[in-house]
C-alpha cells in the first residue's frame, strides 16, 4: 500500500530503537513514550524515515506482539508498518491514519 509519511504522523515518532542486520539493514522506530496508541515501524533497506519526510513510500501494514528489543511497551500488541521503498504515484492513506488505528495503550490487547 501506498501511504504518505505525513508531518503529523512523522511528529508522534519517538526513539530510533535499533537497527539489524538480516539481508538489510532495518530500522525500527516505535511512538513516543507516553503516546496513547501502540505502532513499530520498520524501514527495511537501509531507509531512515528522516529521509522519506513528505513523501510516500510502499509499505505493509501488520502486527508485532512486543518483542523485546523491538518496542518500549514489552509484550503489547502493536500496529506495525514496514516500508520497503518509495514510491511513485498517489498516496492511499496517511502515516497518521495507520496510526490513529493502532492498538489504544491504555487498553487490554485482544
Amino acid at each position: 500500500m501506498n501511504v504518505l509519511l505525513d508531518p503529523a504522523g512523522l511528529a508522534r515518532i519517538g526513539p530510533y530503537v535499533s537497527d539489524r542486520e538480516h539481508r538489510d539493514t532495518r530500522r525500527y522506530y516505535v511512538l513516543k513514550i507516553d503516546d496513547g496508541r501502540l505502532a513499530l515501524i520498520v524501514c527495511r533497506n537501509d531507509l531512515r524515515l528522516s529521509d522519506m519526510a513528505g513523501q510516500v513510500v510502499d509499505a505493509a501494514l501488520g502486527w508485532d506482539d512486543g518483542t523485546p528489543g523491538f518496542v518500549i511497551h514489552v509484550g503489547r500488541r502493536h500496529s506495525k508498518l514496514t516500508i520497503h521503498c518509495v514510491a511513485e504515484g498517489d498516496h492511499e492513506t496517511t502515516l497518521s491514519a495507520i496510526l490513529q488505528r493502532a492498538p489504544k495503550r491504555d487498553e487490554v490487547n485482544p
